[in-house]
């Protein structure tokens, strides 16, 4: 059987998974890494997402999170210039059955397309 977290834990990507209500419910090293560096800090792991953004981001946030509640929308991905290169970040909602029960993302360094 193989261990998921141990998976996502070692994969060349940051993951950080929310539940429905916005908290942070895990950050694997890559993206704590990538926090550290960019932000300062390195576990969000207990706070809300809603802590972590400024007031335009959270608009963005909780517009997302209504569409994946809804539906109306299966992911979302953006892209960041940073001076040392490009980060691409891609959001994707989980569910358990029809119950929407939070978004993964996703933080690639450079561009996917």
């Amino acid at each position: 059987m193989f261990d998921l977290l141990k998976i996502i834990g070692g994969a060349e990507v940051g993951v950080v998974a929310a539940d429905d209500h916005m908290k942070v419910i895990y950050v694997n090293d890559q993206s704590k890494e990538f926090f550290k560096a960019s932000l300062g800090q390195e576990n969000f792991v207990g706070r809300n997402l809603t802590e972590l953004h400024n007031p335009k981001s959270v608009e963005k946030i909780n517009k997302l999170y209504s569409e994946f509640k809804n539906k109306k929308r299966s992911f979302y991905h953006y892209t960041i210039k940073k001076p040392n290169g490009t980060i691409t970040i891609v959001i994707v909602p989980h569910y358990d059955g029809d119950q929407f029960t939070g978004a993964m993302e996703f933080i690639f360094e450079g561009s996917l397309g």
